[in-house]
């Protein structure tokens, strides 16, 4: 696995690492959805058409997808801490679907689709280590090719090509190591260490805070060792996960050539009217268009929750932080006597699993007294209505307290 050698030519700025982490984070942002995208379409027990051992299986599947889904947001985690700790404001964005050529290497295809086995063959694809002898998903092959890098040095940043994500990650680690050794270790990891997030607030493998070089590649090994970039035979992986997946749905449909594990959900869902309608499918459903709507706005509220943590200091301090950070990470007294201003930092993921749970929603279309509710209000006052509508969830009722933060007035990027 060896970083493309023109992109080792010069020492990166400090503006080029970042734009590559942004592209890493949209990366494992775009992944993560399309995964709980494929998970949330998966029939649930007998009474959705499965026998009893097609329904315990399919299950199994929902839950491996999601914890999946869970390490991306460990990995998403990581490069936010990363780019905080070279002193960039991470990127919580992302494309909408499909994600447009251009925007990643014309071999990473990204769409958000319902589980089928060229889905599933695609995820196998994604995930497959560098060197794997796997073709990609029927249908998700890009109708033309192009590169994206140059071999010419540039004082603006430039996108780089990669075969596999574990590569990229692999070219990601050797720009880190020229960079900091240009600068030396003080001067590349700038940052507020008091701006990331970490295992005292969340539970997720990629939440460990990055304060040098040691600590920044061990991230990137992390991501590569449990996800895109795993050797093959990596017990646990995520690719020997979809692997035993694919195995099992080969012998559930050996037993049963109409097993359908699956509900024929949209393909590239958009609540907005469409400028290019190919490949996309604009829902007029109002019903679909409702539900979808609450799900947009919770999910624009953890997203700007998650900026906001990334914005506001621990009071926590790492012991190898230079003195001038120490200082700095002490919480001026406003904003300590901001009601609920602490909370958000550790229910930002509690909100992700509960919102998790509401996602299918849009599939099954099982929230019709939510929507008749939400329909007697003006769209600007349906912001904290969802909210109480899936703070009834215990995982939900911690948002309670943060959901101020965010007024309803606001406006985001939503799909």
């Amino acid at each position: 696995m060896v970083p493309q050698a023109e992109t080792l030519s010069a020492v990166p700025s400090r503006e080029q690492l970042v734009h590559s982490l942004y592209e890493a984070a949209e990366l494992e942002h775009t992944l993560m959805c399309t995964y709980l995208y494929a998970a949330f379409s998966l029939r649930s027990g007998e009474a959705e058409g499965l026998s009893a051992e097609e329904a315990a299986v399919v299950a199994g599947w929902r839950k491996t997808i999601v914890r999946v889904a869970v390490d991306e947001m460990g990995h998403l985690t990581a490069i936010w801490n990363i780019t905080s700790a070279l002193g960039g404001a991470p990127r919580f964005g992302r494309d909408n679907f499909p994600v447009s050529a251009g925007a990643l290497p014309a071999g990473v295809v990204v769409r958000l689709e319902p589980f089928s086995e060229a889905v599933l063959q695609h995820f196998i694809y994604l995930e497959r280590p560098h060197g794997a002898d796997q073709h990609d998903g029927a249908g998700f092959e890009r109708e033309f090719k192009y590169l994206r890098a140059i071999d010419k040095p540039r004082l603006t940043p430039m996108p780089l090509d990669y075969d596999t994500v574990g590569v990229f990650y692999e070219t990601l680690s050797a720009r880190l190591r020229l960079f900091v050794a240009h600068h030396g270790e003080q001067g590349a990891f700038c940052g507020n260490a008091g701006l990331q997030l970490s295992e005292a607030e969340v539970q997720l493998s990629g939440a460990k805070t990055v304060i040098c070089l040691k600590t920044a590649l061990a991230a990137f090994k992390a991501i590569i060792e449990q996800g895109e970039g795993a050797p093959a035979d990596a017990e646990g992986s995520h690719y020997q996960r979809f692997l035993c997946i694919q195995r099992e749905y080969a012998e559930l449909k050996a037993k049963n050539a109409n097993f359908e594990p699956a509900y024929r959900a949209a393909i590239n869902p958009v609540l907005r009217r469409p400028t290019v309608a190919a490949g996309r499918i604009w829902i007029e459903d109002e019903d679909a268009a409702v539900t979808v709507d609450i799900a947009n706005t919770a999910y624009m509220l953890m997203l700007c929750l998650l900026a906001y943590s990334y914005s506001v200091p621990h009071r926590r301090t790492h012991r190898h932080a230079p003195r001038a950070r120490r200082t700095a990470t002490r919480r001026p007294a406003a904003r300590r006597a901001v009601p609920g201003a602490r909370q958000p930092r550790a229910a930002q993921w509690d909100g992700a699993h509960g919102l998790a749970r509401h996602q299918r929603a849009p599939v099954s279309l099982r929230w019709q007294q939510h929507q008749a509710v939400l329909r007697q209000h003006p769209p600007e006052e349906r912001l904290p209505l969802a909210v109480s509508v899936v703070s009834s969830s215990s995982h939900w009722g911690r948002w309670q307290t943060t959901s101020t933060l965010c007024p309803s007035g606001s406006r985001t990027n939503a799909p």
